[in-house]
């Protein structure tokens, strides 16, 4: 059995660290056969102009965003790009099935299956872990509403107002459930990211975990969040954690308006103990 390092990030917020740890990572990779591909290797600067390089001096080539296990990172961390990308990139895949979608003699019940685990599959992968705005939502949501009505020979809502998302959400579950034992439904892209976020913030609260996401996020045997310690003048931007227990608050706690307080904390940490969510 051989065990090796698929993908590795360095990261720091001071360039001469950076280099250090780079060293680091060579000399101590090499006594066990490892090295990295300087091809693949890459640095992504923000608010740094400074210069990163290999052990032999070789400088690493500078990237505005970049591909880190099966997602795209990019200077400015704007979560658009990642979202533009995935659409993109899912897009292909969809022009790569019209064949199928167009000549195939499988029931609509089974292309729908096969548009669920492919799809699907591939555009929410990994958007659990960042915070989605309702403009990004949407643009995921209308991605999946046009490709369920192209399986389902349906017009679009301009053409026969009869075709609502509603609808077509509903027509598409009574096919996948044509069976007694079959309860599938389907829903949204949205509605699984929020669900994928809600069940992602239960694995984080979980007291046994002593890792660091858990030391990011929370106090010791808590649900609260640290001490971010002083912020900068005006508007918060919208950040991850305060959206899923809002999220979490919302859809299995049956609450409304939350708040950051202790008491609505605490719910959510309890809920998480009793695997709630």
């Amino acid at each position: 059995m051989v065990y090796y390092a698929d993908d590795t990030i360095l990261f720091s917020t001071d360039n001469r660290a950076l280099n250090e740890l780079l060293h680091l990572t060579e000399v101590i990779s090499s006594k066990y056969g490892l090295c990295l591909n300087k091809n693949k290797c890459v640095a992504i600067q923000m608010n740094n102009d400074g210069s990163d390089h290999f052990d032999n001096q070789e400088p690493l080539p500078k990237r505005f965003e970049t591909t880190y296990l099966g997602n795209e990172i990019n200077r400015e961390a704007n979560i658009w790009h990642e979202i533009l990308n995935k659409v993109q990139e899912v897009r292909k895949t969809w022009f790569r099935l019209l064949p199928y979608w167009k000549a195939t003699n499988a029931s609509l019940k089974w292309q729908l299956l096969i548009f669920d685990a492919v799809i699907k599959s591939k555009i929410i992968y990994g958007l659990e872990t960042v915070h989605l705005t309702q403009a990004m939502m949407k643009k995921i949501d209308a991605f999946q509403l046009r490709c369920l009505r192209k399986i389902l020979g349906l017009a679009p809502t301009f053409i026969d107002r009869r075709n609502t998302n509603q609808a077509v959400l509903k027509k598409c579950t009574d096919i996948v459930s044509t069976h007694r034992e079959d309860h599938k439904k389907i829903s949204l892209f949205s509605e699984y990211y929020l669900h994928g976020k809600t069940n992602y913030l239960g694995l984080c609260l979980e007291p046994l975990r002593n890792d660091p996401l858990r030391q990011v996020f929370f106090e010791p045997n808590s649900g609260n969040r640290v001490d971010y310690g002083k912020r900068r003048c005006g508007r918060p931007k919208q950040n991850w954690l305060h959206f899923a227990k809002k999220t979490t608050y919302e859809m299995h706690l049956n609450g409304s308006n939350y708040l950051e307080s202790v008491e609505h904390d605490f719910r959510i940490y309890n809920a998480a103990l009793n695997r709630e969510f």
